[in-house]
């Protein structure tokens, strides 16, 4: 992917820019439009402004520029008064529609057809759609009594032209944010709306000679159920066979045309705010990730394409919570537990859907690894209810909730709906919201912490995952622990804190409690701010803590220590120099793997760079690659 950087500003307006649009029919001309009443066209090619537009008593809100066949710009501007004005370059020629839409403009679009005349649709808050259409007219007195006449000069040459409304499209329940013409035949047009009632409607224009006709509906897409907020905008394929939505929480809709018929297709899907974790499948063949956004996302390869090409695709979202998740954890290959902005964690568990649907999709069998008399077969969120509930039987579902066995990856439509895990279990003990979790290997454990300002409520609670209950409480940090990690044989807990500590604890022959054998304190602490991450090497001698100091420290574990008992560190000491990066080390992780005796070490710094280093203990850190603004 090529770097992006600013090129050029655009000085000219004087308050906040409302809207920047390209000029439709040009590939160097941009309009935008500002609250300080004026919208400006600007040439990309010099940086200059051509036109200023001004005229509007308020804000506007939105503009559209087309270039005409004699490349001359039709402008459109709307304010918050809810009129339009229509401009020949930048001479206002007309104004239209005062007190018509009944609430603001939110889109408009152009279509220049063959006779020379212009269709203007334009869309509102109040749910409806206005189509007018403008045409260059000989004899001003022969003109339908219902048009409005202008004058148009230009090159010392007036042109009459009329405005009339050709129809009012109402089939919306909601704000309409998005209008598309497509002209599809000679005179006969098509216009795609989008609107927040979760719907796409295709409107179509009656035949040229039959004025007497309607403009019919001839298609409707869209949602049905879920958590959204419906569309902001709509766009099309040049063919017309593809349309594709976009919606308030940031997901793609597509629907393609197949043999005359309208289906959903696959569409790339995602977060739309920040990631606050991730967790691998204990296998490493599909990965969890969660989100501000409020929901956890199940992303693995689609590997049964017809195409042999290789992609990742989001499978399922196993949560759709009504708080950000802060933290997650896969516990084995088929459960997960997850924390919220709220005290309670909550732990799910894969289905048949999924595990039949993965297995088709991604050639991954998790049935092998699951009990199949407790395994349910889909999941679902009652009327009433607010916790993913367990579906044994298909025939208990309604009408609106149909989880199917897929073929290929889910469009956003069932992801919303049909791919929830059920919850299986509630865990209480925080005080104040949950901020990080993690498993041991076994899977029988799981450690979580929560935000704190007082050592009493910075405890890590050890968790039995069988009988979902509490086993014990560690303590030792004074603020919010920001990780917990377990080593790879379950021997080590290691966790660090927004009080620049980190903790070292070890289990007990009794196999599920653990004591504190080490930990930094003030005087023998190496950072000076915020510990972020930590992670321990694959044979569990070594572990590396990483800060907001924009430093990483690497450190040994010795049990033979004979001065272990004279420090706080116990048998923990700090292992060469502390590598210095050039920003804040918010993450990192060591790869299972040695190379060459070397441990692999990746960091994810603040400003989004990845850093990669070997480390070993004779030459200490040696720089790998950097991944800064570029992917594959």
């Amino acid at each position: 992917m090529k770097s992006y950087k600013v090129i050029k500003l655009l000085n000219g307006h004087k308050s906040q820019v409302n809207s920047v649009k390209w000029v439709a029919n040009s590939d160097h001309l941009v309009i935008s439009s500002s609250a300080d009443k004026t919208a400006i066209v600007w040439d990309l090619n010099t940086y200059q402004m051509i036109y200023r537009l001004i005229g509007h008593k308020e804000s506007i809100i939105l503009s559209h520029s087309y270039q005409l066949s004699d490349n001359r710009l039709l402008s459109l501007t709307t304010s918050t008064d809810k009129c339009l004005k229509i401009w020949l370059n930048d001479k206002q020629i007309a104004e239209l529609f005062v007190d018509r839409h009944e609430d603001w403009i939110r889109a408009i679009d152009v279509l220049e057809i063959k006779n020379k005349s212009l269709m203007i649709a334009t869309s509102s808050q109040d749910s409806f759609i206005r189509v007018h259409q403008i045409e260059r007219i000989d004899d001003r007195h022969h003109s339908d009594m219902n048009s409005l006449i202008f004058s148009a000069k230009t090159k010392d040459v007036s042109n009459d032209y009329s405005v009339r409304l050709e129809t009012v499209l109402a089939g919306h329940e909601g704000w309409v944010t998005e209008v598309r013409w497509h002209e599809f035949s000679h005179n006969r047009f098509q216009l795609l709306s989008a609107s927040m009632d979760k719907t796409m409607i295709l409107w179509q224009s009656p035949e040229e000679h039959n004025l007497d006709d309607l403009w019919i509906e001839c298609l409707r897409v869209g949602e049905i159920g879920g958590n959204t907020l419906g569309f902001l905008g709509c766009a099309s394929s040049t063919q017309f066979n593809l349309i594709v939505g976009h919606s308030f929480n940031g997901a793609f809709h597509i629907w393609r045309c197949v043999d005359n018929e309208w289906k959903p297709d696959i569409a790339i899907s995602g977060h739309f705010d920040a990631v606050t974790d991730i967790s691998w499948e204990p296998k490493g063949e599909y990965l969890l990730s969660c989100s501000a956004d409020e929901t956890t996302r199940l992303h693995a390869i689609w590997s049964s394409r017809s195409d042999d090409k290789i992609s990742w695709h989001e499978m399922s979202r196993p949560q759709i919570h009504g708080y950000g998740i802060k933290c997650i954890a896969m516990i084995d290959r088929h459960t997960f537990v997850s924390g919220a902005d709220e005290k309670v964690l909550r732990l799910f568990r894969a289905t048949k859907c999924f595990a039949q649907s993965l297995k088709h999709i991604s050639n991954v069998d998790i049935s092998n690894d699951m009990d199949e008399k407790d395994v349910p077969h889909s999941a679902t969120v009652p009327t009433l209810g607010l916790s993913n509930t367990a579906v044994y039987e298909p025939q208990q579902v309604d009408h609106e909730f149909k989880p199917t066995i897929l073929e290929v990856p889910p469009t956003e439509e069932s992801l919303l709906q049909n791919t929830l895990w059920p919850e299986i279990h509630k865990l209480y003990g925080h005080v104040f919201e949950l901020f990080s979790v993690a498993s041991n290997r076994s899977g029988t454990l799981i450690a979580s912490a929560s935000k704190a300002s007082k050592a009493e409520n910075a405890d890590i609670i050890l968790w039995d995952v069988k009988e979902a209950k509490l086993l014990s409480r560690l303590s030792s940090h004074q603020l919010t622990v920001t990780r917990i990690r377990f080593s790879s044989d379950d021997r080590y807990i290691l966790s660090t804190s927004r009080d620049r500590t980190w903790s070292l604890f070890q289990r007990q022959d009794n196999g599920s409690d653990y004591c504190r054998i080490g930990f930094t304190d003030k005087k023998n602490g190496i950072h000076s701010r915020i510990i972020w991450d930590c992670a321990l090497t694959p044979d569990c001698k070594h572990f590396v803590t990483v800060s907001r100091d924009k430093s990483a420290v690497f450190w040994t574990i010795d049990l033979t220590n004979k001065c272990a008992q004279k420090s706080t560190l116990g048998p923990v000491t700090a292992i060469g120099p502390p590598l210095s990066l050039l920003d804040s080390i918010t993450t990192v992780d060591i790869c299972d793997i040695t190379v060459n005796d070397n441990y692999l070490v990746a960091f994810g710094l603040e400003n989004g760079f990845i850093s990669f280093y070997y480390w070993n203990s004779q030459t200490f850190w040696s720089h790998l690659l950097d991944i800064n603004d570029w992917y594959e």
